[in-house]
């Protein structure tokens, strides 16, 4: 018997340092070639529907995962979030909902810029599919050769690549943690000639950690820095904002709530589109649809965009339609599939 021991610690070595390897190697594709990662290739486990105040916006599941799950979002629990987001939008300045964080040195103490990658760089990742919708809207498809400058389309790659401490305080004695960093990113494309957003590929800190996010970590919050640093050295105004596209959408509640409003799969470009508004007729709201998609997770979190930043978007600034439309993509093994997107049109 003892002469098995060692064959058996040899063994037990060699697959910890298989290990390991898959470990270093995942680091390196985070810090290398997000960019082209397809979300839910990453498996993230859902988490609970906290997404109104925590800006969670990129939650995401196996696809596998969607038809176990028994507690989509519903659309009358969509249409009275979204109703409830449109209020926020449409309201007066309130401190209460006015964010913290709205400096690039704020964000740099928790994330750094990554370098966009990819092989043609005449062109982003998303407006490979989204160029029909980009052109049909007369937005900009094209990558932007000196930093948006000319009003092409400029990718902004942040990563939650550092350590922060947090404190606790019992009695009168203080004890810092130290957290390591999450590895949570948004990669977000912007023009701010264009007053355009895609949301491209978003993993926020929360789901990539287990739950751990530092102070700035929201996607309204980084995105709205991104935006007003671009806007600022592109010499364009930061209330220019206009359109947000949400691409490749893989939320389950998400997904859900676009089959429902379009009755199934939503179509082709030009899509189907709602007007978001409180009209209501014999005490009824008449666009309870373009209400039900801002009550998603990814609209919820177009309206926070605007809801946490009204004093630098515009105070009264709030969407006022949404367009829906799939094109065709494939899933992590190749198959065919449809890929859903959402562009929100705001008041100017």
């Amino acid at each position: 018997m003892p002469s098995l021991v060692l064959p058996r610690i040899a063994f037990l070595g060699l697959v910890g340092l298989l290990g390991l390897l898959l470990v270093h190697r995942t680091f390196q594709v985070a810090s290398g070639s997000l960019s082209r990662i397809h979300a839910r290739g990453l498996g993230v486990s859902p988490a609970a529907q906290g997404w109104e105040d925590q800006n969670l916006t990129a939650l995401t599941v196996s696809p596998r995962d969607l038809a176990t799950r028994a507690n989509l979002l519903s659309f009358d629990t969509a249409v009275n979030k979204g109703s409830g987001l449109y209020c926020k939008c449409k309201a007066k300045w309130q401190l209460e909902f006015e964010t913290d964080w709205t400096l690039q040195d704020e964000l740099e103490r928790y994330w750094s810029k990554e370098e966009y990658q990819r092989d043609d760089t005449t062109l982003v990742d998303s407006s490979v599919w989204l160029q029909e919708a980009l052109t049909g809207l007369g937005l900009p498809y094209e990558r932007s050769s000196n930093n948006g400058k000319d009003g092409k389309l400029e990718p902004q790659f942040w990563m939650q690549d550092k350590r922060w401490q947090t404190e606790v305080s019992v009695n009168g004695a203080v004890t810092r943690t130290e957290q390591k960093a999450t590895f949570g990113f948004y990669i977000s494309i912007m023009s701010p000639a264009a007053g355009l957003i895609i949301a491209e590929n978003n993993h926020n800190p929360a789901t990539m950690s287990g739950g751990r996010s530092p102070p700035l970590s929201k996607w309204s919050d980084v995105v709205y820095i991104n935006w007003a640093t671009l806007a600022k050295s592109t010499g364009n105004s930061v209330g220019n904002l206009k359109y947000l596209i949400r691409t490749h959408i893989v939320n389950p509640d998400t997904l859900n709530i676009l089959k429902t409003v379009c009755s199934g799969p939503c179509p082709a470009w030009p899509g189907t589109s709602f007007d978001i508004n409180q009209k209501k007729k014999s005490g009824v709201l008449i666009n309870q649809n373009g209400l039900a998609l801002l009550g998603t997770p990814n609209g919820g979190g177009a309206a926070w965009l605007l809801i946490n930043h009204k004093q630098q978007l515009g105070v009264r600034k709030a969407p006022v339609s949404v367009t829906a439309w799939t094109t065709q993509g494939t899933d992590e093994i190749g198959d065919e599939e449809d890929w859903y997107h959402m562009v929100f049109q705001f008041s100017t």
